[in-house]
This record gives structure tokens, C-alpha cells and sequence, in this order.
């Protein structure tokens, strides 16, 4: 039960703009500084405001209040007042000051704004923070009673400061300071008035963390060495260590040898003694230097174990006898002397100010969909007919509106379809799991498709030649890994366009898209963002013209136009006929150059005459007369409305199993609180639960398939609430593949992924529409990073949301971008979309400001390596927003969680994994991963909060990261039990708690009567042992039942999983070796 109290204001709506909140002392208004812009505006979805006056720093009006008493901070950095009476320190991004003896703290500053490692200055009256109340990261002053807060830095855009220290004179700050667009200061110090201006550079060779002055100022102390931020063990490599900076000399030398590293350092006021955080055996001290003798000891052991690139701050008293730092969530205090520790105690009254929780609930269609993604679309010579690719087929329709229809009937596995010049034929290509591919021909007025190719292969991005006597494609080897991470070459060919025999042109990136010139003697292709051309024979290559950054290169039929995407936004340039490459970019051009896009575009096609450009993006497929981009009338923006839009409306049904199965005998844990009803009935009738209870209570209909399930256990199928279900190949898609499988045999029935390419939405579509078997998929598309979107405007965040909901996302996944208002501007865009909406969750700090904004849910556990305190527990658990910690992959950077299971089971020897997985794909990490010791394994110290959190009333859910399909997300529950949570709190993090999170608790999560009937059956119990989880002995997806082990029909009939591997490269039968 929380002691505190959730205090909802009677606003619930997120406003673009706020006015900056008080501070908690009494308030000295700022002047009016324009950088402040202390806005109001109009709420979410008013888009016809004035773009100049919406908001531009941090722009969501709080509604909501937290407020609760806590005795222990995470990741506090603390100071000592020059008086050495008080300590001044951060907690959950307010600054507060308490007696150094302890007591009950004042908060000095309050509000949504993050205020950071504030330290005093020298003369006590004036407090230097790093704050993001602008927008963006920048230095700021306020006296020290918390009135007449200002600023001394007004950068905007990417900038960061961190670890700000004062100059010994308090002229001048010493901080780092980057704006290289990550979210984080980066290792370059800079020294900056406190009056104001840009600063300079300390120095151009000093690089690293924690900068210290020391008294005289002629030296300044900091951590150097590398950014690896990897976990190593002691004695390793690459263990940064303090240095020294010569302010007189330049000198740069090296002041400790720690085998592990060091970190933070901290002055004498004498300058004589430094203290510094060291590692030994997966704990944490610190160590006194003696500056003058070089002698070296422990002064405090153990103390919070932290990553040594992200110590917090700690500080001499001003006397120089003692160092106060934070361990277990509050102060204490060191005698450099005798090495006495005291606790110093505190009890801080926390009151946040939140925006709106963003959440909408997300209802399940189970009869059909309108399909939101089609590829390939392609408009016939005369202009009257479409044809595109969507759920492994093809589809023809007539324009401008006519009803799509099935190309060749029945057909499957057909991609890439593309017109003949004269418009009667059409070429294409197909996959299939077992028989591989083949390059096809079909009248364009449908029928039986003609073979043209006769060994079968991966075949791709099929092109006529301009007189149609030629199709030219790519073909690679059909047992090669194609997925998103692959980056693989193929051999350029062309085959008569009646079929014969293939004549070879070149090798070339297999995601390509092929063109001939006009006189059909030359191919063109693209290679790194280059456009190469070549004869017909491979000979004379030559660079025309390179794109950074684009993905397809498309020049026009006369060669005169090259039209290109970058970050899936469409461009066409003048194409200059240089006998040297053509540079151009998304900004310049030696030429004309116009962006078409703004919601996105792909799959660029020129119409056969040369006259403009069409391309496809979701269910849309568009085209623009060449004249509306450059004749005279056209516009300098907004090109793609000019454009002409076809709207794609294609449904697709749900498949449902006829009729009504019974499970008989089991225990249920129906994850409706703590319900386990023994000797239970489950009734489904077609994909929905239509009764569950005692055996004694529930009437079995007559017509009913009975299966006995007695001395089993059945639980909700598990729902991975972090997925990552990668690994299918691209463009040229399939219909069953290892990864779908793998989970599904896990018991993985649904899966919230949270970053994957574009290819993954077509996958989703066709799970739903029942052409592969595999987890229903519900997902984000792409991480939203600063380099995929660019948001310099709440416009740039809704283009770039809006451009996967176009495509069925369900939630925004904003990935690490750089500013708070980008943050919230990405929060409203996904809101106003009425969408949910997660984020990377980066360290704690960013952590609480996504909490405060009002995200839907936060992925991973913090990155800080730090430990989890009540007031971020507590926080987390009041605030709504789910908690998706990702133990299997929690550390810094390392993938560790996973690890300690390559170590204590064996992987490799799994037999479920081994019969769905390729060879290569189980030998990864299970024959050569990494070893740590126990202690060394950062999720067991802890589990990253996630106990606490669900002890506190929070939601945590359980994501497997893709780590081993489907296995991960055992390992997850069983990491969760590990660290705190009883089996059932951890089964629910699985199933009920993520559908929860998601808006789709009213269908899925649970076993209830008018629920989907995901289900499993386990041989044995989960609550008794946790990892009885991967005991499996039924799947139940939708209401279809599947052997655990080969996921063979059971039910509504009998079929065996059909073969789905080309080759394995595995080891060969048993008894198979030469003798």
C-alpha cells in the first residue's frame, strides 16, 4: 500500500506549452528573456495555431501530483556548503539542501524541469545546476536559498552539460559540453564565464569525466581514457585512470595505477589528499592518495557500486577532515583520519508535478483488417491499371478506385511485380521455403504465370529494358541470410523476356533497384549510396552520382532526373551528364533539387515515359507529374500534396478454427489476481474462451473436442512485452520462417515489438491474416533515433510518428533523442495520433524526466549501472508507466543478463531450439560467450528496481530483448523470480501486466470467459518453480492448438508443421560422417 498520495488536477489533456512551474522557495520572476519562452498554447490537437508561437522548451502542463516521504535517493550527487553546516544535493531532478547532521530536507526547486548536480559556490550564496527547463540541457544559477533562478548558458539544439564545477575564483564554470546530437556531455571540457558566452575549450588534448580543480587552480584532476563503457573484469584492459591537467605547462601526466580503474576525484582543500572511486571484485570504495608521497589506501569500503564513467558526485567538507558521499540511498560521512564512517539520515517531503499519463486503450478486430501496407506498386504504361505486392502476393486494381484482386489466383509467394513496356505482360518473383525462387512472366490480365528462370535461387528487383526484350534481376544464393542486419551481394543477370538462357552482368548489393538507360545497353544499380552503370556485359563501370545516406537511387528513364530516398523521405535532382560522379545531397544539388515527402515514400518508380515519378508508402501508392516539381507553377513546398493518391483498400479476413474445444482436469492460474482454480474446465469455441470454472460447473457441449489435460497447469500464453522478432528476410518476404516459430513454441503467443524494420509490419499482416504461423505481432516499427527522425518541430515529431502509424503501430518507440522537448514533442505527436507510446530508457535522470512527461511505458532497465532507491521506486510505481527492465540484457553495454544462462545452462543442448533455429543461429553466444563471476552480474543486484516496483503497486513487464527467441523471455520470468518477485507476480509480467501496458487487457492476458484463447499447457507447475515456465506441452494460439515440442496441429485438425529450413548447415546425421 503506498503511504503517499496521486493528486489528479481536473486537466487531463497535454498542452504544447507550459509555463515554466515555480520554484518551491519564494519566486523572483525571470525578465523577459526570450530564451525562457514562458509560452502558453493551444492543447495537442489545435495544429492550426501559429506555428511561432507553440511551444519550444518544455511544453506539457502538468495535471497530475505525486507526493510522498522518502529516506533515500537514487543517484544523488551531493556537496558541501563552504561553511561545511550543509548539504546540498539532487533528488528525482528537484535540488534540495539538508543540516549537515540531517534532518528533514528543503526543496529549493520544484517543477517538471530536471535540475542536476548543483554545487555551491565558493563564497556559499549561489548554487551552479545543470537544468533542461529551456528545452535543453544548459547551466544555471540560483541563490542559494532557491530564489532568482537564471541561466548562464542559452544554447539550443543537441547541447549537453554535465559535471559542473567552479572555478576556485567562482568567475567561471568548468563542465563538459557536446553537441555531437547524442544524449549525453561526451569527454571534451570547456570553461565558461558565469556571466555568460559560448566558453572555450580547457584544452584540446585533455579528454575524459569528473573534472576537479585543485585549490591553486593550476591543476585540474579528471578520469581519462576511452568511452568504452563495456563491463570488465579487474586487471583488463582499457582501466581508465586520474590524470592530471598542468594549466601552466600543458602537461598531461597519469596520478593513479589502479588495476580496475579510477574514477571521480575529489580535492583536499589543501590540495594535497585526493579521493577516488576504485573497483575490486564487483564492489565499489573509496580510496585516499596522498598527492605528496604518493601513498594509497582505502578511506571507505564498500560504498554503492556504480559504473565508473557514471559516478556521482561527492565532496571534501571545507576543512579538509572528512568526505561526505552517498551509500544505500542516503549520506554518509568519512573521517580521512581514522577512517570512521557515520550515517547521515534525511527524510525529503516529495512532491512531483507529472503530465498525463499518454494512454489509450487498443481494441482487437478479430474478423478481418484493412491491410495498411502494400509494396511494389506500379502503374501500367496507359495509366489504368495499378499492381502491387501485400500478404506474400500480388494484386491488380483499376484507377483510380477500383476493388484490388488476386493477380493469379490462389497465388502465394509472389514479390516484385513490374509491367512490360507495352503493358500486356507482367514479370515477377517468387519464394518458396524449401524450393527457393524463380524469376515468372504473367499476362497483365492474370492467368497462368510462365517459368522463365530454371534453377531455382534467390531471385530479385526484376526491370524490363525499354523495348522489352530483357528482364534483368539479381540472384544470390538462395541458403544465404537475408534479414535486416545482412548486407549481402548477389550477380546482376538478364534473361530474354521470353526465357533462356540467364547471361551474367556483375556482382551488386541485392537490395538494389535495377534500370536500364534508354537504349537498353547499360544497367544501373546502387553500391554504398553510389549510382553505378554499367554495359550489359559488366564492362565500363562507371559512378554517376552518390547520395549520402540514400537508400534507393532511381535515375530517370532519360537520364536527366535521379530521384533518391533519405530516411525514407523522396527527392528527385537534376542529374547534370558529367563524365565525373555527381555529389549531391537531401540539401544540395549542383541542379535543381526538390523533397517531394513528408510522410514518407519508397519503392520509387518512373513512369515508362519519363514524365514523373510514382511511389508507394503504407496502403498508398502516389505519383507526381514531373512539371509539379519544376515547371514554373510549382510549388517550394508541399509537393507531396500535388501529388496524386491512390488510396489501397484491401481486407483481409482473420482465419478463426471451427467449432469447440474443451481443456479438462488442469489447474488454471488465470492471472485475474491470484485465482488458481484446481480440476478446472476451459471451454473455447472458435478463437475465444466461452467458459472457464470447477469441473462441477462448467457444461462441456456435446459436440465438443475433450482433451485431458489432468495434473497439467494452464497459464496465459506469454506475451513478450520487449520483442524483438528479427532475423525473416526482407523485401522478398516468406510464409514461414525459424523466428516466429521458435517463439511460438515457447509459449510466446503475442509480442509488443519494439523496434524492428519496415519489413516487420508486412510480417504482422500476414501472421493476422493467417498466411504464417507465428506470435501475433503488436509494434512500434523503427526506433525513432535522432538519425532516422529529425525533429527540429513538433511538426518534424508528428511526420515521423505519424509515418508508422500510417503502417499499423500501435506505440511510438522514441529512441534517445537528444533534447527534452524532443522528448515531449515525440510524447504528443504519438498521442495526438492516439497511439501509446514507449522510449529507450537510457539512465535514470532520463528515466524520471520520460516519467514526468508522461510516457506509456519506459524500456530497460537504467543504464547508470546504479542501485534503486524508494523515491524511484516509489515514482515509478504512481506514476501508471510500465517498467520494462530487460534483465537479459541489463549492464551498461554489454548484453550481460543473457550471459550468466550460456553459463549455467547448456544452450546449446536445447532440442526445442535446435529443432526450430539454424545451426548458426544456436551456436551464437551458446559455444563462445562470455564469462563473468556470480557477483559480477548486475541484474542480480537488485533486478534493476523491478521487484520493488511490482511490491509497490507498479506495472512491470517481462521482454526477452529477442535475445534466444522465445527462451529469452523464460529467462526474463526467471530472472524476475531471482530478484525478488514471487512466481506468480513474475507470470503476470508475462501475460496480464503487459496487456495492461498495451491499452489490450479487455482481450488478451488473462484466462477469462470472452478473452482470446491463448493458453498453454505445462506438465508442470509454474508457482511451485518458476522454471516449470518452458515445460510445454500444449500451445494454444487463438483458440488453434499446437504440440509444445514440434508445434504440429492438434486441433481444429490433425497436420504436421510443414518443413520450413532450405539448407542447415548443421552437422550431418547421426552415423552421416566418412569413414
Amino acid at each position: 500500500m503506498l503511504s503517499g498520495r496521486l493528486t489528479p488536477r481536473s486537466d487531463a489533456s497535454i498542452h504544447r506549452c507550459a509555463a515554466h512551474v515555480p520554484f518551491a522557495a519564494p519566486l523572483v520572476l525571470l525578465s523577459a528573456i526570450a530564451f525562457v519562452l514562458l509560452l502558453t498554447a493551444s492543447p495537442v490537437g489545435a495544429q492550426e495555431a501559429d506555428a511561432e508561437a507553440r511551444c519550444d522548451s518544455l511544453c506539457i502542463t502538468p495535471t497530475r501530483t505525486i507526493e510522498f516521504e522518502t529516506t533515500q535517493g537514487t543517484q544523488m550527487n551531493v556537496d558541501v556548503s563552504p561553511d561545511g553546516q550543509t548539504l546540498l544535493f539532487d533528488l528525482l531532478g528537484d535540488l534540495y539542501t539538508v543540516g549537515r547532521d540531517g534532518g528533514q530536507a528543503t526543496r529549493l526547486t520544484s517543477g517538471p524541469a530536471l535540475d542536476l548536480q548543483p554545487v555551491f559556490s565558493p563564497d556559499g550564496g549561489r548554487i551552479l545546476f545543470v537544468s533542461d527547463r529551456s528545452g535543453n540541457e544548459n547551466l544555471w544559477l540560483v541563490d542559494a536559498d532557491g530564489s532568482d533562478p537564471r541561466p548562464i548558458t542559452t544554447e539550443r539544439g543537441n547541447f549537453h552539460f554535465d559535471d559542473p564545477e567552479w572555478s576556485p575564483d567562482g568567475e567561471y564554470v568548468l563542465v563538459r559540453r557536446n553537441e555531437a546530437g547524442s544524449p549525453n556531455a561526451g569527454r571534451t571540457p570547456w570553461l565558461i564565464h558565469v556571466d555568460g558566452g559560448r566558453g572555450v575549450e580547457l584544452d584540446d588534448e585533455a579528454r575524459g569525466l569528473g573534472f576537479r580543480w585543485s585549490p591553486g587552480e593550476r591543476y585540474v584532476y579528471y578520469r581519462g581514457g576511452s568511452d568504452d563503457m563495456s563491463l570488465r573484469g579487474n586487471g583488463l584492459p582499457e582501466s581508465a585512470q586520474i590524470l592530471r591537467l598542468d594549466r601552466h605547462t600543458g602537461d598531461i601526466a597519469p596520478i593513479t595505477r589502479v588495476p580496475s580503474g579510477a574514477a571521480r576525484p575529489a580535492i583536499s582543500p589543501d590540495g594535497r589528499s585526493m579521493v577516488y572511486v576504485a573497483d575490486i571484485d564487483a564492489m565499489s570504495g573509496l580510496r585516499l592518495r596522498n598527492l605528496e608521497t604518493d601513498q594509497d589506501d582505502w578511506l571507505a569500503f564498500p560504498i554503492d557500486r556504480e559504473h565508473l564513467n557514471r559516478r556521482t558526485r561527492f565532496a571534501f567538507t571545507p576543512d579538509g577532515s572528512a568526505v561526505v558521499f552517498v551509500k544505500d540511498g542516503t549520506f554518509h560521512e568519512v573521517d580521512v583520519v581514522s577512517g570512521d564512517v557515520s550515517e547521515i539520515s534525511f527524510t525529503a517531503q516529495v512532491e512531483q508535478q507529472l503530465g498525463p499519463r499518454v494512454f489509450h486503450e487498443m481494441p482487437y478486430e478479430d474478423d478481418s483488417f484493412v491491410v495498411k501496407n502494400i509494396r511494389y506498386g506500379e502503374m501500367s504504361p496507359d495509366g489504368s491499371t495499378l499492381i502491387f505486392g501485400s500478404l506474400n502476393q500480388l494484386w491488380v486494381m483499376d484507377l483510380p478506385d477500383g476493388e484490388p484482386r488476386e493477380l493469379v489466383t490462389g497465388g502465394n509467394g509472389q514479390y516484385q511485380p513490374t509491367f512490360s513496356p507495352d503493358g500486356r505482360s507482367i514479370a515477377f518473383v517468387s519464394w518458396h521455403a524449401t524450393g527457393g525462387g524463380h524469376l515468372w512472366r504473367v499476362s497483365a490480365d492474370g492467368g497462368q504465370p510462365e517459368q522463365l528462370t530454371t534453377v531455382p535461387a534467390y531471385y530479385a528487383n526484376p526491370v524490363w529494358s525499354p523495348d522489352g526484350s530483357r528482364i534483368a534481376y539479381i540472384r544470390e544464393d538462395p541458403a544465404a541470410t537475408r534479414n535486416r542486419n545482412s548486407n549481402n551481394r548477389g550477380f546482376i543477370e538478364w534473361i530474354p523476356g521470353g526465357g533462356g538462357e540467364p547471361s551474367p552482368v556483375i556482382s551488386a548489393p541485392s537490395d538494389n533497384v535495377l534500370t536500364f538507360t534508354a537504349d537498353g545497353s547499360r544497367i544501373t544499380f546502387a553500391e554504398d549510396g553510389t549510382l553505378v552503370s554499367v554495359r550489359l556485359d559488366g564492362t565500363e563501370r562507371r559512378e554517376v552520382a552518390t547520395v549520402e545516406d540514400a537508400v534507393e537511387l532511381v535515375p530517370s528513364p532519360d537520364g536527366r532526373w535521379l530521384a533518391f530516398t533519405v530516411r525514407e523521405e523522396v527527392y528527385i535532382a537534376a542529374l547534370p551528364p558529367s563524365l565525373e560522379t555527381v555529389t549531391l545531397s537531401e540539401q544540395s544539388a549542383p541542379g535543381p533539387l526538390q523533397r517531394v515527402t513528408r510522410d514518407g515514400g519508397q519503392d520509387l518508380t518512373w513512369r515508362h515515359d519519363g514524365s514523373g515519378l510514382t511511389w508507394v508508402f503504407a496502403n498508398v501508392f502516389s505519383h507526381l507529374d514531373l512539371d509539379d516539381v519544376f515547371g514554373a507553377d510549382a510549388p517550394e513546398e508541399g509537393l507531396d500534396e500535388q501529388a496524386e493518391k491512390v488510396d489501397i483498400r484491401l481486407v483481409a479476413a482473420m482465419p478463426k478454427p471451427e467449432g469447440t474445444v474443451a481443456l479438462t482436469g488442469g489447474t488454471v492460474v488465470t492471472m485475474r489476481g491470484d485465482e488458481v482454480i484446481e480440476n478446472a474446465t476451459v471451454v473455447v469455441a472458435e478463437n475465444r474462451i466461452r467458459a472457464i470454472g470447477p469441473a462441477s460447473t462448467v457444461q462441456v457441449p456435446e459436440d465438443a473436442r475433450v482433451v485431458d489435460v489432468t495434473g497439467k497447469t494452464i497459464i496465459p500464453g506469454l506475451i513478450d512485452a520487449h520483442a524483438h522478432i528479427r532475423g525473416m528476410p526482407r523485401d522478398v518476404l516468406v510464409d514461414i520462417a525459424p523466428e516466429p516459430l521458435v517463439n511460438l513454441a515457447f509459449g510466446v503467443t503475442m509480442a509488443r515489438d519494439v523496434n524492428a524494420s519496415t519489413d516487420q509490419f508486412h510480417y504482422r499482416e500476414i501472421i493476422a491474416a493467417g498466411r504464417m504461423l507465428g506470435p501475433r505481432i503488436f509494434m512500434t516499427g523503427p526506433s525513432q533515433t535522432y538519425g532516422a527522425v529529425q525533429v527540429d518541430s513538433y511538426e518534424d515529431a508528428y511526420a515521423g510518428v505519424k509515418r508508422y502509424v500510417d503502417r499499423g503501430s500501435i506505440s511510438t518507440k522514441q529512441y534517445m533523442q537528444p533534447q527534452r522537448r524532443q522528448i515531449q514533442w515525440m510524447l504528443q505527436a504519438g498521442d495526438e495520433l492516439g497511439i501509446n507510446t514507449t522510449a529507450e530508457g537510457g539512465g535514470v535522470m532520463r528515466q524520471v524526466a520520460m516519467i514526468l512527461d508522461g510516457y506509456t511505458a519506459i524500456e530497460h532497465a537504467p543504464t547508470d549501472w546504479v542501485n534503486m532507491y524508494d523515491d524511484f521506486v516509489q515514482l515509478y510505481a504512481r506514476s501508471g508507466t510500465m517498467y520494462v527492465p530487460t534483465l537479459v540484457v541489463a549492464s551498461p553495454s554489454t548484453y550481460q543478463g543473457e550471459l550468466y544462462w550460456y553459463q549455467t545452462t547448456d544452450v546449446h543442448a536445447d532440442e526445442k531450439l535446435a529443432r526450430f533455429l539454424t545451426h548458426a543461429a544456436l551456436d551464437h553466444k551458446s559455444r563462445t560467450s562470455q564469462r563473468f563471476m556470480t557477483d559480477e552480474y548486475y541484474f542480480l543486484d537488485g533486478g534493476s528496481g523491478a521487484a520493488a516496483i511490482s511490491e509497490a503497486g507498479g506495472l512491470v513487464a517481462a521482454g526477452g530483448h529477442g535475445q534466444v527467441h522465445g527462451l529469452a523471455v523464460h529467462w526474463e520470468l526467471w530472472m524476475l523470480e531471482m530478484t525478488g518477485m514471487a512466481p506468480h507476480e513474475a507470470l503476470k509480467a508475462a501475460t496480464i501486466n503487459v496487456a495492461t501496458g498495451m491499452g489490450m487487457a479487455a482481450d488478451f492476458g488473462s484466462v477469462e470467459v470472452g478473452k482470446v484463447a491463448d493458453l498453454l499447457v505445462l506438465d508442470a507447475d509454474p508457482l511451485a518453480d518458476i522454471r516449470n515456465s518452458t515445460a510445454i506441452h500444449f500451445v494454444m494460439q487463438a483458440g488453434s492448438l499446437y504440440d509444445g515440442d514440434t508445434l504440429d496441429m492438434i486441433w481444429p485438425r490433425e497436420e504436421p508443421l510443414r518443413p520450413f529450413k532450405y539448407v542447415d548447415f548443421g552437422p550431418p546425421p547421426s552415423g552421416g560422417w566418412m569413414r
